[in-house]
């Protein structure tokens, strides 16, 4: 009689597992790749998070750390995959994860401690990151995050480029209005350092005539300034916007977050930092123009088709959005598609259009789910990246 052998087990972690969350998205799309390849019942796994609104079996809602190391899945897990860009406990599991398994992180950077707001969980997530010296297996969706896992001291064998897809596309296709006020979108967490206010300010010394009108999506946080979101309300009143400026809050629904894509003509992301930048794509996919500040991965997810201005030049900024503003009133007073500008020239709108949605679509989830099941694959057939046992982090007495 023939023994059917054991599955392979994979445990998944996650400080908070939400519907509609980054960070849980990113999870979510390595679970149901899982789930996906495995039609013949070859894996197991489960979900430990501190925090969840979804239902699942397999999910394990933990009270503290302790409760997690007694876990059998974890004690008996082949694959440990960690999510990692902010400090939770549950990111310590991965020094006492057993040495015939094998541990996996997808590194979604850190916000530089500068532009933190809440010193004290900054730096408990820069000492955190050592912890990265301990993984077999180090995941990042851009250039820029896996430079920084270079600089920090990591072996490059260790690290893989593995781009997130995108969230969702548009349903049905994207008819822009070809009259009324220019329609620009901001999206992002409502941080400093993301940049509403940037954005108000450029807009409030606006140089032209031509209409147009903001929407800002986004919510506050546990990262965000204590009163930011009322100094963004006030700066409004002050500079009398009130009329054409909407903030519409927190969507964490994909259908409704699209149906705003769609109307815009341009998003507009004045942020300091970001690692990946997802809102880009999401505005290409909807066939949005994006004007934004040139810091971090930003160059590199724009790849050119964006407007870039310096990071920080509330006056540059102003100088891009006068531009695109009075280029899309000019058109619809005309009724011809207008020349709006890039950061490699300027271009006709319709054309643009076409080719950023196209662009958009190379960051689809077959590509994603490929590139982690290749990494699963690898585990399975007993192989490590590093060859190896792993790092030992070098003297980094400074954290």
């Amino acid at each position: 009689m023939t023994v059917a052998s054991a599955p392979f087990r994979v445990a998944f972690y996650v400080d908070g597992y939400w519907a509609g969350e980054a960070t849980s998205r990113a999870l979510r799309y390595k679970v149901e790749a899982l789930c996906r390849q495995d039609t013949a019942r070859m894996f197991d796994f489960r979900i430990f998070c501190a925090g969840t609104n979804m239902g699942n079996p397999r999910i394990r809602h933990l009270r503290d750390f302790q409760e997690l190391v007694s876990d059998p899945f974890f004690l008996e897990a082949d694959l440990h995959v960690f999510e990692f860009g902010w400090h939770y406990d549950l990111f310590d599991a991965v020094l006492f994860c057993p040495e015939t398994s094998s541990t996996a992180v997808y590194y979604h950077g850190i916000t530089p401690m500068e532009l933190c707001v809440e010193q004290g969980k900054a730096w408990k997530s820069y000492r955190q990151k050592l912890n990265l010296f301990k993984t077999d297996r180090i995941f990042c969706a851009s250039p820029y995050a896996q430079q920084d896992l270079l600089r920090f001291g990591l072996d490059e064998e260790r690290i893989r480029l593995m781009p997130l897809p995108l969230s969702f596309a548009p349903r049905g296709a994207v008819a822009k209005a070809d009259e009324g006020p220019a329609e620009l979108l901001h999206v992002g967490r409502l941080v400093p350092h993301k940049g509403a206010l940037d954005l108000l300010r450029a807009l409030a010394g606006l140089r032209t005539d031509a209409p147009w009108r903001l929407r800002i999506v986004g919510g506050s946080d546990e990262r965000s300034a204590p009163g930011y979101h009322e100094e963004i309300t006030r700066f409004i009143a002050a500079n009398g916007l009130e009329k054409t400026v909407e903030h519409v809050g927190g969507i964490a629904n994909d259908a409704d977050l699209s149906a705003i894509y769609a109307k815009a003509d341009a998003v507009i992301l004045p942020t300091r930092h970001e690692s990946y930048c997802l809102p880009v794509i999401e505005a290409f996919a909807h066939g949005c123009h994006v004007i934004a500040y040139d810091g971090a991965n930003v160059p590199n997810i724009a790849n050119g088709l964006a407007m870039l201005v310096p990071s920080g030049d509330v006056s540059a900024l102003g100088d891009a959005l006068a531009g695109f503003v009075s280029a899309m009133g000019e058109g619809r007073r005309s009724g011809v598609s207008p020349l709006i500008a890039t950061s490699n020239g300027p271009v006709p709108l319709d054309g643009h259009r076409a080719r950023v949605m196209d662009y958009a679509q190379g960051f689809d989830r077959r590509g994603f789910e490929e590139a982690f099941l290749a990494e699963v694959e690898a585990v399975r057939a007993g192989t490590r990246r590093s060859g190896g046992s792993r790092l030992t982090p070098p003297d980094f007495s400074r954290l």
